[in-house]
């Protein structure tokens, strides 16, 4: 009896034994798993502090920036950049900073008049700027907080970079290399090492934490509770990209429509793609109560989107899913030209309801891209004469093709678009009834996109956050294309899905079975190491480069300007009112503090006319009415810059030519002007029709100043 009570003992300890090992076996992995996840965030974290800090030290070596004196630092910033900052450095030095975003609602400086500059302009950036500088006392200059501030978000837009490539082809390998093509094509993918302040150096890093948070949305198989919270921060981002950037409205507009092709062919859920629409209009009615109710937004054309793009999935029934393929291409036109009808009938009541025209300079851009606008339209080729708005340059495309990125995102994208499209020709020809469709085997229903997930054999399946990505690159393109200050939304896209195509695992898995390879470890470790080496090839061919750009050090130097501005704060009273360009009245008002007829920030039809009449310097025009103009306005003093004054009469883009057209001077088609001499050249003659209203207070090599008296 002991000894058969011994023998039934030693089962129990192998079963034991069994189980503890068997314990192990489990760990090992989960170890090994989350050793890799730290390692990725690890490796991200220090990628982007190394950008961050790349950046402010190819800014300081341009500028030498820590060391040159105060006003050439704010001088460094150029057009509108400055007049950004300016209410920064208005917030730091207020007696106290509550009083000093109060004035901000009753500013009366910036155009002359009393507004509330809160409603008007993107400027929450420097208002949150200024509390942290303020509220922990910090001994660094406020501009250089400023400065290493937005570096800092550089540092996050590339850690969004690399998650969005990470979630889209499970690799932090991706990440790395997606990287790796942002920062070697860096004059093609941010131009913040030079324009510090714009308004996309604040907007662009939260644009791409949103759709990191809309990649990990839109995957199929995310757990019903981390969709309420992944709502919310999308929210949180869409808010914060909204509020820093007054052409966001345009970027929404490219997303909700990715997201309704997408939903309309069945690749996505509906349920989700209403939902990101709900978080779309949430973020920008809360942009539009934070800017006291500034009508531009409610009048943009995503609000008008949203409601007709819903209406139209709605109208997409049973009945209309399972008609053929050739019926249904049929009823995708007829509800396309209802969509369009839909959005722009409703976008236009609204505008007539709330009498919102700020944004018609847009529209009008966009018809002279295609030759449709008015030749003469001041607002629109002040557009298209500006390099910013042109066309994408070929420079831009052949720099990534010598940088590798551009050749291998094409065949990737390419690759991507085949699939895409195979998995919607798929799906339309095989399942008739949407999303409900019958499984004939079973002769049950059963979810149309379990069956056509890799779980459920179908050999076109494409998973939904890569369609979207698909979908979204296609329409950046096109906004880059038509606009290349647009690019630097494209081209950190490009660099994602170039890294994905690179490592995507389902085309490794087939490669390598081809190969006999076939376990998921081996196949792991090959993916991993070729993207390793390519990585290692990258930095190995570009390091050279990116050393000697270092090595390079400047100092900045613009001593006709500094002199501008040294005489406009000792010389003139606080209250002087000054008229010229756009560009230099930003300076202006952020070196000195003077008030100003009119400035950069062009979404508003009342400035935009200001803007012209303040012109008439650099047209034809006679010093009476030059002088009636400005003393209607109020203006002070005239700056008048000889870089613009004496471009030839034949140059299509002078500033002088596009006046004398608007007022008719010249024909749209060229020719003679109808009129006498430039005033701003006249004037520096002292004819007495000229030393009557106007007298001469500065000059130097670059500007001159006159009173209007």
């Amino acid at each position: 009896m002991a000894d058969s009570r011994k023998r039934r003992k030693k089962p129990d300890r192998w079963r034991q034994s069994t189980t503890s090992q068997r314990d192990e076996t489990a760990w090992t992995p989960c170890l090994g798993q989350a050793l890799y996840y730290v390692t990725g965030v690890a490796v991200m974290c220090w990628l982007a502090a190394k950008y961050s800090a790349y950046l402010e030290t190819l800014h300081e070596n341009n500028l030498w920036f820590s060391n040159i004196e105060e006003v050439k630092r704010e001088i460094s910033f150029r057009t509108e950049q400055g007049f950004y900052y300016a209410y920064y450095k208005q917030l730091v030095h207020a007696a106290h900073f509550t009083a000093g975003v109060c004035d901000l609602t009753r500013d009366n400086a910036t155009e002359h008049r009393t507004i509330n500059a809160l409603q008007r302009f993107n400027i929450y950036q420097e208002v949150a700027l200024a509390a942290v500088y303020r509220l922990f006392g910090l001994q660094v200059a406020p501009i250089l907080f400023y400065v290493r501030s937005v570096f800092a978000l550089q540092g996050l837009a590339l850690s969004c970079v690399f998650a969005t490539s990470w979630l889209l082809s499970g690799t932090w390998y991706a990440g790395a290399l997606s990287v790796v093509f942002h920062v070697i094509n860096r004059p093609d993918t941010t131009r913040v090492d030079f324009a510090i302040p714009l308004r996309e150096s604040f907007a662009l890093p939260f644009l791409f934490l949103q759709m990191a948070l809309v990649t990990h949305y839109l995957r199929s198989g995310i757990p019903r509770w981390q969709q309420r919270p992944t709502l919310l921060l999308v929210f949180l981002a869409s808010l914060l990209f909204a509020l820093q950037w007054q052409f966001a409205q345009f970027v929404f507009l490219l997303q909700a429509a990715a997201l309704f092709l997408l939903a309309y062919a069945q690749l996505l859920p509906h349920t989700k793609v209403f939902s990101l629409y709900s978080v779309h209009t949430m973020a920008l009615l809360s942009v539009t109560a934070l800017q006291f109710f500034h009508t531009m937004i409610l009048g943009s054309l995503i609000l008008s989107f949203l409601p007709a793009s819903v209406l139209v999935l709605k109208l997409q029934g049973e009945e209309v899913r399972a008609l053929s393929l050739a019926r249904r291409l049929l009823v995708c036109t007829a509800h396309a030209v209802a969509l369009a009808a839909a959005m722009f009938a409703f976008n236009y009541s609204v505008k007539v309801v709330i009498g919102q025209q700020d944004d018609a300079h847009i529209y009008k851009f966009l018809l002279g891209k295609f030759g449709l606008g008015n030749p003469r339209d001041l607002d629109s080729q002040l557009y298209l004469c500006n390099g910013a708005f042109q066309f994408l340059d070929f420079g831009s495309v052949r720099r990534l093709t010598m940088k590798w990125v551009f050749p291998v995102y094409v065949l990737s994208e390419a690759c991507f678009v085949l699939h895409l499209l195979a998995t919607v020709v798929y799906k339309w020809r095989l399942f008739g009834v949407g999303n409900r469709v019958v499984d004939a085997k079973s002769n049950r229903d059963s979810d149309a996109d379990a069956l056509l997930s890799p779980q459920g054999g179908a050999r076109f399946s494409i998973k939904p956050e890569m369609a979207y990505h698909c979908m979204q690159s296609l329409l950046f393109a096109a906004m880059a294309t038509l606009t290349l200050r647009m690019k630097y939304i494209w081209t950190p896209h490009l660099c994602v899905m170039a890294a994905v195509g690179l490592t995507q695992p389902d085309v490794w898995t087939s490669v390598l079975q081809r190969l006999k390879v076939t376990h998921r470890s081996s196949v792991f470790v090959i993916r991993s190491a070729c993207a390793a080496t390519f990585i290692g090839v990258l930095v190995a061919v570009s390091l050279p480069e990116a050393r000697r750009e270092l090595a390079i050090e400047k100092e900045f130097h613009d001593p006709d300007t500094v002199d501008l501005m040294h005489w406009i704060s000792k010389e003139t009273p606080e209250g002087a009112a000054f008229a010229g360009s756009m560009q230099l009245l930003a300076g202006v008002k952020l070196c000195t503090g003077r008030h100003l007829t009119n400035h950069p920030h062009f979404e508003d039809k009342w400035l935009r006319e200001r803007t012209r009449q303040v012109y008439q310097i650099y047209g034809s025009r006679q010093p009476t009415d030059v002088h009636k103009i400005l003393t209607e306005m109020g203006a002070s003093y005239i700056i008048l810059e000889n870089s613009i004054c004496y471009v030839p009469s034949d140059d299509p883009c002078g500033l002088g030519h596009l006046v004398d057209m608007d007022n008719g001077y010249y024909a749209p088609s060229g020719g003679a002007p109808m009129t006498g001499p430039k005033f701003c050249d006249e004037i520096r003659h002292g004819n007495p029709p000229y030393r009557r209203y106007f007298k001469p207070v500065f000059n130097n090599r670059t500007f001159r100043v006159y009173r209007v008296l």
